[in-house]
């Protein structure tokens, strides 16, 4: 099994690899990646999103469901690696 370490390592060197990259190809980041100021989150969702949100109208239940009964394992299910929760 990798150690912490070892992740580190290939991480880091991952990432130099793909900032180097971007480096070199500074024309895929000014052909593709813009920046837009935005002051409220509203602003953000509105450039984020690809469909305006929708609100859900939720209906509450005038009975919520009875709770099912607890189910007793036995010796032998227990001795099978049988268990319940």
């Amino acid at each position: 099994m990798p150690t912490f370490n070892s992740i580190l390592y290939h991480y880091k060197n991952y990432l130099q690899s793909y900032f180097s990259y971007l480096y070199a190809n500074k024309s895929f980041l000014r052909d593709h990646i813009y920046i837009v100021p935005v002051k409220t989150i509203k602003e953000v969702l509105a450039h984020a999103l690809t469909a305006k949100l929708v609100p859900i109208e939720w209906v509450e239940a005038e009975d919520p469901p009875k709770a099912l009964p607890i189910a007793d394992a036995s010796k032998d299910d227990l001795e099978r690696g049988l268990t319940t929760h």
